[in-house]
């Protein structure tokens, strides 16, 4: 068997100047291009060409990266079409569809397109493929627990171990249950009691949150629904699907849900979530 290895950079999933984790001096020091305003909306996202010399390929925005360990949290934009063979990582990663159409699979033909809202967590050193089928880009945020190298193979893995996850296959969990049809959760990875994690998070229609801090930092990124956020009421920015951001620890900010449908987001954390301080008001949906 032939084993290539080579940056992702060159592959064209990630911009080459982040592949290797090197700059920045601390986790708290390294998120790219943000602003204290710390949300962007899709339309505005400053993508960059992940290989320079195919400005036409896949597209990458660094949300934030520790320098320490090389992980990272990005959002990635695959051309339509593009299918990506048999290879490895030697880092596991997880990932949220922000828009249908993508395939996470143990080899190529043997899984369909998964809607948005779905999840996968990757084994390090597994065979897999990556797909964008259907007329539209696809877009998905990636968490990545280390730096990444990409090794192509030649045979799939004869026991895959990877846990893909279609939209309508996600186990929901009540955040607050003493609230009736309140936020609910489903993790994806990690332990939201005890240590960093990455989740889906379901706002219900109407659902707003006072302005609050969390010890961690964390990234979201807005699957469906039509979300605000910021420092206050009066400062909020209204988010759309594939709206993205990275919030600081420690940094004050609120949350709301417009009225007409639940808000689904992917988040995220690099600590535990303290939620004493989150308080939260229901409203009725718009009709």
């Amino acid at each position: 068997m032939v084993r290539i290895l080579v940056s992702l950079c060159l592959l064209g999933l990630i911009a080459c100047s982040h592949a290797g984790g090197s700059a920045g001096k601390s986790a708290s020091s390294t998120v790219d291009q943000r602003s204290s305003a710390a949300s962007t909306a899709f339309a505005d996202i400053p993508w960059q060409p992940s290989n320079p010399k195919a400005p036409q390929g896949v597209m990458v925005h660094i949300l934030s990266r520790n320098d320490d360990t090389g992980a990272f949290n990005a959002i990635v934009k695959v051309p339509a079409g593009l299918k990506i063979p048999l290879h490895t990582h030697s880092e596991e990663f997880g990932a949220v569809t922000l828009s249908d159409g993508m395939v996470h699979a143990a080899q190529t033909g043997t899984d369909a397109p998964l809607p948005k809202g779905s999840m996968w967590v990757q084994p390090a050193n597994e065979p897999h493929v990556d797909e964008c089928h259907g007329e539209a880009d696809c877009v998905f945020m990636v968490f990545f627990k280390g730096p990444i190298d990409t090794n192509f193979v030649d045979a799939p893995a004869t026991n895959p171990k990877m846990a893909v996850t279609p939209a309508d296959k996600v186990v929901w969990k009540a955040l607050r249950p003493e609230v009736d049809n309140g936020p609910r959760m489903a993790v994806l990875s990690g332990n939201p009691k005890t240590s960093a994690f990455t989740a889906l998070v379901e706002f219900p229609a109407g659902m707003t949150t006072n302005v609050h801090t969390h010890t961690a930092g964390f990234v979201g990124g807005v699957v469906s629904g039509t979300h605000h956020r910021g420092v206050a009421s009066d400062e909020l920015m209204t988010l759309t699907n594939g709206s993205v951001w990275s919030e600081k620890s420690g940094a004050p900010h609120m949350e709301k849900c417009g009225l007409n449908e639940p808000c689904v987001i992917a988040v995220q954390m690099d600590g535990a979530l303290d939620e004493q301080q989150v308080q939260i008001s229901m409203a009725e949906a718009a009709e």
